[in-house]
């Protein structure tokens, strides 16, 4: 709770200004930065990660200024230590070990920050910085005066955050494609699906609770669920950690996103709307009215998803009209547009349409394609019936109704056999991913679909791979649909990703 932050502070064990009680104050600015989305928010969030750097390198460089004493106290023959100056030294070294792990975090989380912000190069450069310094972290804490207090309420806290932090980099490299992490960890980074796994294990740990425990297993939920397919293994450990915490939101939202993903939709919708009301009873609800708004939307995608459209018109107008978040506000107002024209509510569109151009940012793809897509209808002045069934042909997909996509295709290619090619496209690909799921032991069926070669037609004038566009001076493109969806191309000049480019990639 964001209200509780001067508590926080008054109460820290450490002192009132000591690194833990800032480590503190800096993560409810930065959730309520996440909640909020709002620039001011954000600015605040990192006013505080400077301030706890700060203190952080303050209390690093005197650490190591005395370790430096000791280390040529030792070389140069000086008398042994007495009790007090041994006690003294041991107590600077964690202070040390947790200097560094406080900016390896204060680092990590300047870098998210910097991500939402779309400065990418300062992103990367902290994010690099943060690595380093859970690597020294990692290394000294196998100190003996480190270890000696490993089981104490403080290095629970400092080694719960070191666990997390060093598994979470590994976890992610590791994730990559081969072709991509050789790169990653030729500029240092490290990945190690197993190690990383480990080391969330014993971040999670509840004998020896940290900050992070709950986090350790969340991402844990997400290992399990995405990469090892354990999803009902996965979907307990969230109902575990909701039986610890029955009224966190995060949590609930966590678990109903999940259910989604399994095509429980009804499951998904009744664990949202438990979210909603969590929030409402929160003892600052006020403060969390921007979750409010985020939970609302989700309610409405999964209203979309299941083909209720009119049912979804309310909550997406909510979301679109009262959020301070310009993430899922151009693509949220695509698939409003689709509501209104399947409600017979057209004279909506346009106007919608229009604020849809002034909201899309460069920089992300999904507004790109919600602004191309806009730019189409307000050319046009309506939704082709072709865009109706592969939108629709997605959404059974996404809820995993796999029988009733292959029903859908097989009558809309009747209806649609002068499809473009971008259209016929998407359709394979639908196509093609319903019956892989529906059949995973034989994937024949599925690969005539997913192999089909198809040209796709020239990009909309407003992309920049289009020949005329005279802002980007780039050939133009010949582009196949491959098998598993891979998008090839193949032009002159310049390649980039055509997601902004082309309606079949908004499948993939």
């Amino acid at each position: 709770h964001s209200a509780s932050a001067p508590v926080v502070l008054e109460h820290a064990a450490y002192g009132t200004w000591s690194l833990a009680a800032l480590q503190q104050l800096a993560e409810v600015a930065i959730w309520q930065s996440n909640i909020s989305d709002a620039d001011d928010d954000i600015a605040t969030a990192q006013r505080i990660l400077d301030e706890l750097e700060v203190h952080a390198d303050r209390v690093l460089s005197a650490s190591s200024e005395s370790k430096l004493k000791s280390i040529s106290s030792f070389f140069l023959g000086k008398p042994s230590e007495s009790s007090t100056e041994v006690s003294k030294r041991q107590s600077r070294m964690q202070d040390h070990v947790e200097a560094l792990v406080t900016l390896a975090d204060a680092y990590g989380a300047s870098a998210m920050l910097a991500f939402r912000r779309q400065a990418f190069t300062k992103g990367a450069y902290r994010l690099r910085k943060a690595w380093k310094h859970y690597q020294r972290a990692y290394e000294e804490s196998k100190d003996e005066s480190v270890q000696a207090v490993i089981n104490t309420p403080r290095f629970h806290n400092v080694m719960g955050r070191l666990q997390f932090g060093t598994g979470m980099f590994m976890h992610f490299v590791a994730m990559l494609p081969s072709h991509w992490r050789w790169l990653v960890e030729l500029i240092g980074f490290e990945g190690d699906r197993d190690q990383a796994v480990e080391l969330l294990e014993e971040a999670g740990n509840t004998r020896f609770p940290s900050p992070r425990s709950t986090f350790a297993k969340s991402v844990l939920v997400g290992t399990r669920f995405f990469l090892y397919d354990e999803k009902e293994e996965a979907i307990e450990l969230v109902k575990g950690l909701i039986e610890e915490y029955p009224q966190s939101v995060v949590l609930l939202s966590m678990l109903a996103g999940l259910y989604r993903r399994q095509g429980d939709m009804h499951s998904s919708t009744k664990t949202y709307e438990k979210c909603l009301v969590e929030l409402r009873l929160a003892p600052d609800a006020d403060l969390l009215e921007q979750m409010v708004i985020r939970t609302t939307y989700e309610l409405g995608t999964n209203r979309f998803l299941q083909l209720q459209w009119v049912e979804a018109i309310p909550m997406i107008e909510a979301y679109l009209r009262d959020t301070t978040s310009p993430n899922f506000r151009c693509y949220g107002a695509y698939k409003l547009g689709l509501c209104y024209w399947v409600a017979d509510q057209k004279d909506k569109i346009a106007p919608l349409y229009e604020q849809v151009k002034e909201w899309a940012r460069d920089s992300m793809a999904y507004d790109q394609y919600a602004k191309r897509k806009a730019e189409e209808f307000l050319e046009s002045g309506e939704v082709a019936k072709e865009e109706l069934i592969v939108v629709r042909a997605s959404c059974l997909n996404e809820a995993r109704t796999f029988d009733k996509t292959i029903v859908l295709l097989n009558a809309g290619t009747q209806l649609c056999k002068a499809a473009s090619a971008d259209y016929q496209a998407q359709m394979h690909y639908h196509m093609g991913c319903a019956l892989r799921h529906l059949n995973p032991t034989d994937k024949a069926d599925a690969m005539q679909h997913l192999n089909v070669p198809l040209p796709l037609s020239p990009p909309h004038p407003s992309c920049p791979m289009h020949p005329h566009n005279e802002t980007t001076k780039l050939a133009p493109c010949k582009t196949l649909l491959h098998s598993n969806s891979t998008l090839v191309v193949t032009h002159r000049t310049h390649s980039r990703s055509l997601i902004d480019c082309y309606a079949v990639v908004a499948s993939l």
